[in-house]
């Protein structure tokens, strides 16, 4: 067995509980102390912090999947017999899952507080190094200001 306690996971769940028409005292009681665990039965003999980043990237697949069915009314990937089709669905959904990757990047930064996810991005977009031969192999930084710099190396790490 693998057992976790997710904050964040825990917040949402208690506040959910909180507004819930099933709220009663008895109940929370028996409830608070589970708000935010997660349980997992496993034969393997992993570390758990492999364990849950393995929880979190499936959930991350599985929210993926949610958006790209539900709010984008794709219940199901064409199925037409060009096999080209599948590969431009299969392009598109690693697309949003390295997409909603950078998102939770630039949430976790604090980039999304200054700029719009749109204009974080093209930020990044502008970001180019040019590899100079004449100066012994170096690389340099086309130009950008000194702040959308340190917001594009802040990411990196």
């Amino acid at each position: 067995y693998y057992a976790f306690r997710d904050n964040n996971r825990f917040s949402k769940e208690h506040s959910d509980y909180l507004k819930s028409k099933k709220y009663t005292i008895e109940n929370y009681k028996k409830l608070k102390d589970k708000f935010g665990t997660i349980v997992y039965i496993s034969n393997q003999d992993l570390e758990p912090i492999d364990i849950y980043k393995m929880y979190k990237q499936r959930w991350e697949i599985e929210l993926v999947n949610k958006f790209y069915q539900d709010n984008l009314n794709l219940k199901e990937v064409n199925k037409k017999s060009d096999i080209s089709i599948y590969g431009a669905e299969f392009i598109k959904m690693l697309s949003t899952i390295i997409g909603y990757r950078i998102k939770n990047k630039f949430e976790k930064r604090g980039i999304l507080n200054e700029k719009t996810f749109s204009e974080a991005l093209k930020v990044f977009n502008s970001y180019k190094k040019y590899k100079i031969n004449i100066i012994g192999d170096s690389w340099i930084v086309g130009k950008i200001s000194k702040k959308d710099e340190e917001m594009i190396l802040s990411c990196l790490i």
